[in-house]
């Protein structure tokens, strides 16, 4: 029995040898929230959407991540959401996006390859209605005035005119 214990004391430290080549540090993953949107023309996204993604790393943890659009330039952000508003050229109705990610973990390692989602979007309508606030009293008269409040998704420079139609005319 006392040779098993000395055994055991000879043995720790030799088991406790750092070894030479240690594991490769791994790269994070990142996805989006959903894997496709897969939506036909008459129901595409409108031009003002949210998006959502994460990541994960085996052996470290996320510091951030790297999005762009359309092959464009990376822009990095620690958040985990954004709201996105695309602007349309006159008369474009239909839009896809491609957008891809990579996180970003403590050794600067990054995804590879990247995420990428296609976004399918149609473009929103602006939206005009009466300010009920400025509306004349319930008077028959012969020349009103009245004040339009109008606003688009995509901004209030998008809209460029306004047709007003009264009656059936």
């Amino acid at each position: 029995m006392k040779g098993l214990r000395w055994l055991w004391l000879l043995a720790l430290p030799l088991a406790c040898k750092k070894k030479d080549n240690p594991r490769p540090k791994l790269p994070p993953t990142a996805r989006f929230f959903v894997d496709s949107i897969g939506l036909d023309t008459a129901n595409r996204l409108p031009s003002r959407f949210e998006l959502r993604w994460y990541g994960d790393d085996p052996d470290g943890y996320v510091v951030g991540y790297e999005l762009r659009m359309n092959g464009g330039a990376w822009s990095f952000t620690t958040a985990q959401e954004s709201t996105f508003v695309v602007s349309f050229e006159r008369g474009e109705q239909y839009k896809d996006l491609i957008f891809e990610l990579r996180a970003v973990d403590n050794d600067g390692l990054r995804t590879e390859p990247p995420a990428r989602l296609r976004v399918p979007l149609r473009n929103s309508p602006p939206i005009c209605r009466i300010d009920a606030s400025l509306a004349p009293p319930d008077t028959a008269l012969v020349a009103i005035t009245i004040s339009l409040l109008v606003d688009d998704p995509e901004g209030r420079e998008t809209v460029d005119s306004l047709y007003l139609r009264i009656g059936n005319g």
